[in-house]
């Protein structure tokens, strides 16, 4: 008697979601937000890049950066002509606490890069006392 192989399913899969970068954003009005992009790899080995908006960044809204996502997701799987498989998927439709990750790995982003301007505000202000103290020592 021979086993039988499983059906394998003709369907792709979602392999991985995850913040690839952060960036400030600061319009000509002077009102700074963080966009950060987010990159799904689907098991295919095809790529979709999606970022946020202002909005998202104003609103501090995980549930409209998981709905543009998705949308970007389900809009790039229709336009391949393939079914995305729901078991590899399903967590990413099903239930919202990886898009709360996401959302929680985008705002790390943030305070990386704000904890890096403020030490090279430091840096800045250390430099420029030194140049005082040496100015005044000489004669």
């Amino acid at each position: 008697m021979r086993k039988q192989k499983p059906q394998e399913s003709n369907g792709v899969g979602i392999t991985d979601i995850s913040v690839v970068s952060v960036e400030s954003v600061c319009l000509k009005d002077g009102e700074e937000w963080f966009r950060a992009h987010y990159l799904v790899v689907l098991s295919n080995k095809q790529r979709i890049l999606s970022k946020t908006e202002k909005l998202h960044w104003i609103n501090d809204d995980y549930s409209l950066m998981m709905e543009k996502v998705k949308a970007a997701i389900e809009g790039k799987v229709e336009n391949m002509d393939i079914i995305l498989h729901a078991l590899s998927s399903e967590v990413f439709f099903s239930s919202d606490w990886p898009w709360k990750y996401l959302w929680l790995s985008m705002h790390h982003g943030v305070n990386k890069i704000i904890i890096d301007w403020m030490k090279m505000r430091d840096e800045k202000m250390r430099r420029a006392d030194t140049l005082s103290a040496n100015k005044r020592i000489k004669p």
